[in-house]
């Protein structure tokens, strides 16, 4: 018993189909009017450029308790010639086919017609493929006409360096459609529970990528806590050693100058933490504003600057201390001899 041929560009009235390919409408070429002025357009990839229906031969009918033939499922490499495709089995008809591969890995079968999205894990496996396809690509335009004694330097930099940018570039392509093309899968319709949980996870893991990203970028992006500005720069002071004790540091209930909850240093830390320390600090900025207050208004800006100078110097010193010990003791050090010379002046 013969049917109407699926596959052909247009049905008859009849019965049968035109038997022409619905491709390229019979003409054996496809293409774009780039392609006509560029040197004539390429065969059709359904027909081959015959212009034939491959599914019925041109006959415009097909046996009714016979498949329509597939003219690829049995090619061992892809006959998309450059173009991307992939060689899996529909999830309709559940033939073995190659498909051409669209934007988002969106295929389509040609002779029962349906559409989908190919599973995420195949996708992003495209997509690291087409990373390193890309690194390629660079190399090789990087390393082209390259000759002559000690090439193979040059040549191994231009290797590096090509496939350093061509990977990173388009690996962070591939990164920002990942996600997109899990989403858009989730929307087509008769998707399995293992297609909606794996598509899921996926979405899943770049969310929560995304989200630690941003939060990193708000936690650099905070402002960081500004002491009152300090000193000439130069080595810690030469008086002697200040020990703040334990016993006297629990008694106090100073408050530094500044916000600890904006506190970020190993110095600042410590000085909210310690009570002690937070007094000698407290009394150094205020110290700092009585100084201001003192000297005549064309000498403050002098003053300023060799405050912020002692800070660097302060802080830079003290953070790098080996324990909190010696930053406690470096801390009070430097603010004692600092509030002295302050109320000097």
């Amino acid at each position: 018993m013969k049917q109407q041929c699926p596959d052909c560009a247009s049905g008859g009235v009849f019965g049968v189909g035109n038997g022409k390919c619905s491709k390229c409408y019979g003409g054996g070429r496809v293409g774009t009017v780039a392609d006509d002025i560029g040197g004539g357009k390429p065969a059709c990839p359904r027909c081959h450029g015959t212009g034939r229906c491959q599914t019925c031969g041109g006959s415009g009918s097909v046996a009714g308790s016979v498949r329509p033939k597939r003219p690829r499922a049995t090619a061992e490499l892809n006959p998309f010639d450059d173009k991307i495709a992939v060689r899996i089995c529909c999830p309709k008809c559940g033939d073995l086919d190659w498909f051409e591969w669209k934007f988002l890995g969106r295929l389509t079968d040609p002779v029962c017609g349906h559409t989908w999205y190919v599973g995420s894990g195949l996708y992003t496996l495209q997509q690291i493929r087409a990373s390193f396809q890309a690194g390629s690509r660079t190399v090789k335009y990087m390393t082209s006409g390259i000759s002559g004694e000690g090439a193979w330097i040059a040549k191994g930099l231009g290797w590096f360096m090509g496939m350093l940018f061509g990977l990173a570039f388009r690996l962070e392509v591939a990164i920002f459609m990942i996600p997109i093309q899990a989403i858009v899968g989730l929307c087509q319709p008769k998707k399995t529970s293992d297609e909606i949980a794996i598509r899921s996870i996926f979405i899943g893991i770049f969310a929560a990528a995304a989200g630690l990203g941003v939060y990193e970028l708000k936690e650099n992006a905070k402002p960081q806590p500004v002491f009152p500005p300090q000193a000439s720069a130069g080595p810690t002071p030469s008086l002697p050693p200040t020990h703040v004790s334990k016993k006297s540091r629990k008694k106090s209930s100073g408050r530094p100058s500044f916000d600890c909850t904006k506190a970020r240093t190993p110095v600042e830390l410590l000085i909210c933490r310690d009570g002690g320390l937070a007094d000698l600090e407290s009394n150094m900025a205020s110290a700092y504003r009585q100084a201001l207050s003192r000297v005549p208004q064309d000498r403050r800006r002098e003053l300023a600057q060799a405050h912020l100078a002692w800070f660097k110097n302060y802080s830079r010193t003290c953070n790098r201390a080996a324990s909190d010990q010696d930053r406690a003791t470096c801390i009070a050090n430097f603010l004692t001899a600092r509030t002295a010379d302050l109320n000097r002046q």
